[in-house]
């Protein structure tokens, strides 16, 4: 059996009841601290999140990244197309 790419072990689980135990106790203090900790826990989410899905690794030689669509000539800005038509 196969082990999930995005899967949440006991530290990670220990770690979230920390962060809102901390929340609260802010929030207890005044709603401004709970606010701080609010944003600074969703940076902290996010940076986890990112450390999980390998985000920095999708870049790197050997690994495929996923090629976007050109853009219709419609939805160009002019300068862009000027500068498109010179090259």
């Amino acid at each position: 059996m196969t082990r999930s790419r995005f899967q949440f072990g006991l530290s990670s689980l220990l770690w979230f009841v920390v962060f809102a135990a901390f929340n609260f106790w802010l929030f207890s203090l005044g709603s401004w601290g709970g606010i701080v900790a609010l944003t600074i826990d969703k940076h902290v989410l996010v940076a986890y999140l990112c450390m999980k899905f390998r985000v920095d690794e999708r870049g790197r030689a050997g690994t495929p990244v996923a090629a976007l669509p050109d853009a219709p000539a419609e939805s160009r800005a002019v300068g862009e197309t000027a500068s498109l038509a010179a090259a």
